[in-house]
């Protein structure tokens, strides 16, 4: 039995739909395995990442940016958010992302990660923003301050170089609100294992 001639655009559609496929079941593979698909601007990035943590879209209030990733500050109405977008080249990857909803009756509400800690405002009379923390492998205890926030209300701390060892998230630190005159006007309480376990003298 003589098989009809396959003519050029008889060929030209099957390279089509073979092309297709193939990267249709890719993409299927890539969604199965949860493989990180590269994005080529970091607003997409941006977005994929709110999606993934069902947040927002929210609006990006500032950006900190290093050499192979950007943190993004998001607020969507009262939440407030921290998103890590990493970057290599010319692609971004999809990020991490942290929230935490605001309470106004709360003078500081903090936003601790890993690495960093963010701390929105509610009290208009403070000024600037201090962080007292704990650090048990390198040498006791350390103050970060701020006199200016990074965006509206909010200020954006990151764990000093060389102390690896010491996470925010571990719920060690304690939050000092001054206003501009540098009186101490607000202080939160301090983490209840720092005296009951460890027996410090917190550092006025």
């Amino acid at each position: 039995m003589n098989r009809r001639p396959v003519t050029p655009a008889v060929r030209k559609r099957r390279i089509f739909t073979d092309a297709l496929l193939l990267l249709a079941g890719a993409a299927l593979l890539l969604l199965m395995l949860d493989v990180p698909i590269p994005y080529f601007t970091r607003q997409q990035a941006l977005s994929a990442t709110q999606t993934r943590y069902l947040y927002g879209p929210g609006a990006v209030l500032a950006r900190v940016e290093e050499d192979t990733s950007v943190d993004c500050i998001l607020q969507d109405g009262s939440c407030y958010a921290v998103c890590t977008l990493p970057r290599e080249g010319l692609f971004w990857g999809q990020g991490t992302l942290d929230a935490v909803v605001n309470d106004p009756s709360l003078p500081l509400v903090p936003l601790p990660r890993r690495d960093s800690l963010l701390v929105v405002v509610n009290d208009p009379d403070i000024a600037e923003v201090e962080v007292l923390y704990y650090a048990q492998y390198s040498g006791g205890f350390h103050t970060l301050r701020q006199t200016e926030p990074l965006a509206d209300k909010c200020y954006l701390f990151y764990r000093p170089a060389g102390q690896s060892n010491y996470h925010f998230d571990d719920d060690g630190f304690l939050l000092r609100g001054y206003d501009r005159a540098g009186n101490l006007i607000y202080e939160s309480e301090a983490p209840s294992h720092w005296a009951e376990w460890w027996g410090l003298t917190i550092p006025e």
